[in-house]
């Protein structure tokens, strides 16, 4: 088989792939009666997407949830997650930021006022505790008055120049963890 007909089955496989997956399955009134929900696409005229980036994580864990024989609803804390996404938004949107480079890597001031210095001081201190000692980094919160300061350092030159390069945002997104974190906030398996 010619090597472009592959190519366009795979890119075609790739392109089609996120309509299955974010399908979803929404249980609904038209459900009455049937073994299961019943999967709403696009072509059935049902919108795909939730309006807004905090409706469609909270969404996606909640499907996530419905889907798994092992939830323990009694547990689950969506309200958790919510907080937790705020305190996200706070971060990202809101808060400022020194970035001084120190051997080894980066010493960086998060300030901020308001509803955003509390959540400053909740997710600097839970990332750096996720993130200490994972990719060979070294990560520590301190408390400020005015917000946190958060030290990134490696003693891999490579990873150095990856931290100096991704900066605060960089750092705080890097890696894989934050679907599996929000999930474990929802299950009621992380306190937030």
């Amino acid at each position: 088989m010619p090597a472009r007909v592959i190519l366009c089955g795979a890119l075609i496989a790739l392109l089609m792939f996120p309509l299955a997956v974010f399908a979803g399955q929404h249980p609904g009134p038209d459900t009455a009666g049937s073994a299961g929900p019943v999967v709403k696409t696009a072509s059935a005229g049902m919108p795909m997407q939730a309006g807004q980036e905090m409706f469609a994580t909270i969404s996606e864990i909640v499907r996530i949830l419905e889907a798994s024989p092992d939830t323990d609803w009694s547990r689950v804390n969506i309200p958790a997650l919510r907080k937790h996404l705020i305190d996200m938004n706070e971060v990202a949107l809101h808060a400022r930021t020194k970035i001084a480079r120190i051997p080894g890597g980066v010493r960086i001031r998060v300030t901020g006022r308001g509803r955003t210095l509390p959540a400053i001081h909740r997710m600097l201190a839970m990332h750096a505790r996720t993130m200490n000692g994972r990719f060979g980094w070294h990560v520590r919160a301190e408390p400020l008055g005015d917000g946190d300061l958060l030290t990134v350092t490696s003693h891999d030159p490579g990873e150095v120049a990856k931290i100096r390069g991704l900066g605060f945002m960089g750092v705080m997104v890097y890696g894989t963890h934050h679907g599996m974190h929000h999930l474990a906030i929802a299950r009621g398996d992380m306190a937030y």
